[in-house]
């Protein structure tokens, strides 16, 4: 792949950061005073290349960057979407009144085995997501569609009371991305949720009945409760509060009997999970490939 698509989607990404700011800490779980990590939990630092995919639009670097107003990064983003100077794969959901930007791809195969949907952090643009990047590259030849949907995007100066309150909005865009896999004949097996938004993928997971099972990525403080959808934790070991937390979880899962719960601790994974990308698309894949049916009962999952 040439450079240019990589220049193209960085100078993107620059732009974004500069209108919306780092996610600040409502992007991720809090952490307790003694977590310690290499970066500040608000420091966005992508994956280099992560917004790049193998298809993208080879006239966008071409074109120069219109100017929106300060803070108002979603108008701006749905208006290259129209311009076609976005990389292929995003796309537009719901109608003009309230247009909902995605990204997704379909599965290789037909009939698809089923499909996985992508919450991202708050206050994350999913052109930066690298975990998303990689999947959206894994699983489709694997049989498996991917659609990621973006949650609202406020401006810098936006508290975590403001994302707080967009947690409507998150959610109804969340059950568009599971209507549109419905109407592609790929219903949602997996609803990927990451940090703070783990609690809105179990949300939206458990209220829609053909969805097989929630992955989360964290850090995550919560618990499994009441809930019996299969369940796949993802910790990143260098954030040891989520690591403690994903303990509590496991005992949690044996009590309560919830035979599919599979844990995955990374090893020098931090929160932003560089490097591990590609091994987190392919768990979730191979977690998907041994669930039961929705409603079914649930069967174990192989344990690596």
């Amino acid at each position: 792949m040439s450079a240019l698509p990589r220049i193209r989607a960085a100078v993107l990404s620059c732009l974004l950061w500069a209108m919306i700011g780092a996610p600040g800490a409502w992007a991720a779980e809090p952490k307790p005073a003694e977590a310690k990590t290499d970066k500040p939990a608000d420091s966005p630092a992508p994956a280099d290349g992560a917004a790049a995919p193998p298809a993208a639009d080879a006239a966008a670097a071409d074109k120069p960057l219109d100017k929106a107003e300060p803070g108002a990064p979603e108008p701006l983003l749905l208006a290259r979407l129209e311009a076609k100077t976005l990389p292929t794969d995003f796309i537009k959901l719901g109608d003009d009144t309230a247009p909902i930007l995605a990204r997704y791809r379909a599965a290789n195969n037909t009939p698809a085995k089923g499909a996985v949907l992508f919450i991202p952090a708050p206050g994350r643009f999913i052109g930066d997501d690298a975990v998303i990047a990689a999947a959206l590259n894994e699983l489709p030849p694997g049989g498996w569609s991917v659609l990621a949907v973006q949650t609202p995007l406020l401006p810098a100066t936006a508290s975590k009371k403001e994302y707080e309150d967009t947690h409507d909005q998150a959610l109804e865009r969340a059950k568009k991305g599971l209507e549109y896999l419905a109407q592609q004949q790929s219903p949602a097996t997996v609803v990927v949720g990451r940090a703070g938004s783990v609690e809105l993928a179990r949300e939206v997971a458990t209220a829609a009945g053909e969805v097989a099972a929630v992955a989360a990525l964290g850090p995550w403080s919560g618990q499994i409760g009441e809930s019996k959808l299969p369940l796949l934790d993802v910790s990143p070991a260098r954030e040891r509060g989520s690591v403690a937390s994903a303990g509590e979880r496991k005992l949690e899962a044996s009590r309560g009997k919830l035979e599919a719960y599979r844990q995955l601790v990374l090893t020098g994974a931090d929160q932003r999970y560089i490097g591990f990308e590609v091994e987190i698309a392919r768990r979730i894949r191979g977690f998907a490939e041994h669930l039961p049916p929705p409603g079914k009962g649930a069967a174990p999952v192989p344990r690596s």
